[in-house]
């Protein structure tokens, strides 16, 4: 009775206590500040503890290789080999768009979804879930009505992957195809490969204009590194404050380090330089005459027209230097047509895309005749041909690679100016309609040399399959030139 009382007492209290809590006014200004002062301790200390780790690494760090020093070259060198920069004043490739940063973040998450794609459907023999009608017929023993769905759709071979059966042989052959099917898709992927993403590599330098012994064979490594990476091309956020600051550019950097490094063993250096801080020397590089260099170029950019850039001009030149050695090795004896590609004004200038990733856009000059473009461009697939399979033919062709291709303005604020001497189905009859006769006296043009003779012979020698069914134009550019 005692016992009973006790526990009558106990409960009727802790009621009364559930009564005082409830009824109980809390004050939310209370509540607010103790959130508050929660939320500023936090703060507090994460700042703290991040300028721990600040101040670690400067009491652990040693002192930095002198940025003119055999390391310190050495090292940037190398990353301004793999994107291609020759000398200091060349342009720097332009940062990672939005784009391509996306990709590279989920580069392995975009390859996990693309296999799980090519897998068969999972199987859960233990899934309860309302079987077919097929199913209903075959767990009650019910014959099935003989309309065309129910007699297309069940296959009893087939029927054993998709039905919940209690039969433990059944779920162990279940289970055992599926693992058969997965197992053998998974080889198959191997086996494979899984596609690459759509790599850019740098230019090469050309052998006498290189600081170091680099060879191409390590290029080559560096860049499928970059590739099995998920990055498109080379680069770096140019404007990132430090390496920590751009995901991009601590990977960018991680990788250019990791193959100097390697590189840089075989060299017969001293191994003790490898652990110096060369991420330090990296982005001390990177965030000091990098950034200026690209500020710099960003209003080079802005006030100079793209016309006139100096690799825009280099480029042009490395272009007709390719056509006029083509023209020369196809048409030996035609001095009148092969000289006609020596001059860089017969070359188109380009205009870079917007998209990094995609070929520049081709500027068409408004004096150049429609034939002499197509002799040009077919006189640049001759040039490639003509290079040795390789590197070499890779770099020309990724020279010559253009995408759209557009008329010059009218406006131009620069406009190309034509060559002189030139004969006169180089020029465009409507660009020369427009001159007056003391401007058509500058140019000075010759008598025509028929450019569709030296067309046909180039589509004979370059196109695959190519028959001229014009056989009143087919003759030897040979007896033609003049």
């Amino acid at each position: 009775m005692s016992d009973n009382a006790g526990s009558m007492d106990l409960s009727d209290s802790s009621l009364g206590e559930d009564d005082n809590i409830s009824s109980s006014d809390v004050d939310a200004e209370v509540l607010e500040s103790q959130l508050d002062r929660k939320k500023t301790r936090r703060r507090v200390k994460k700042k703290l503890t991040k300028e721990q780790k600040v101040i670690s690494k400067i009491a652990e760090s040693r002192p930095l290789p002198h940025p003119t020093g055999a390391l310190s070259t050495s090292v940037t060198q190398f990353a301004k080999f793999m994107m291609g920069l020759e000398s200091s004043s060349s342009p720097l490739p332009a940062p990672p768009t939005a784009q391509e940063i996306s990709m590279w973040n989920n580069h392995i998450k975009n390859r996990r979804a693309h296999v799980s794609s090519r897998l068969p459907p999972t199987v859960n023999p233990n899934e309860s879930s309302a079987p077919s009608p097929a199913a209903q017929a075959v767990s009650t023993g019910r014959a099935l009505p003989l309309d065309d769905s129910n007699t297309s759709t069940f296959n009893p071979a087939v029927q054993g992957d998709i039905l919940p059966s209690t039969n433990p042989t059944t779920k162990d052959n279940t289970r055992a195809n599926y693992n058969f099917l997965r197992n053998e898709t998974l080889n198959s992927i191997r086996q494979q490969g899984l596609q690459l993403t759509k790599y850019t590599p740098a230019p090469e330098i050309s052998a006498h204009a290189r600081h170091q012994p680099i060879s191409s064979q390590t290029k080559q490594i560096c860049d499928k590194e970059f590739q099995l990476k998920g990055f498109s091309r080379i680069t770096f956020e140019w404007d990132a404050r430090s390496l920590t600051s751009s995901p991009w550019n601590q990977a960018t950097a991680s990788i250019l380090i990791d193959k100097w490094s390697g590189w840089y063993e075989t060299q017969g250096k001293n191994r003790d330089d490898l652990k110096e801080n060369i991420e330090g020397i990296l982005e001390r590089w990177l965030t000091g005459t990098m950034r200026r260099n690209y500020r710099k170029q960003l209003t080079s950019r802005a006030n100079a027209p793209p016309a006139v850039s100096s690799k825009h001009k280099r480029d042009r030149k490395k272009i007709a230097e390719h056509r006029y050695h083509a023209a020369k090795s196809v048409f030996p004896q035609n001095k009148r047509f092969t000289i006609l590609f020596n001059d860089v004004a017969c070359v188109s200038d380009y205009e870079d895309n917007a998209d990094p990733a995609l070929p520049r856009n081709r500027i068409i000059p408004r004096w150049r005749s429609e034939i002499l473009t197509k002799v040009s461009h077919q006189l640049d697939i001759a040039a490639i041909q003509l290079q040795k399979p390789g590197r070499s033919r890779a770099n020309l062709a990724d020279l010559l690679r253009r995408g759209d291709s557009k008329n010059e303005p009218i406006d131009s604020e620069t406009p190309m100016e034509p060559p002189r001497k030139f004969p006169i189905d180089s020029y465009d009859s409507a660009y020369l309609s427009e001159l007056t006769a003391l401007e058509r006296s500058h140019i000075k043009p010759k008598e025509e040399i028929n450019f569709l003779v030296f067309l046909e012979s180039l589509y004979k020698l370059t196109v695959r399959g190519y028959m001229n069914t014009d056989q009143e134009n087919v003759t030897n550019s040979e007896n033609l030139a003049r």
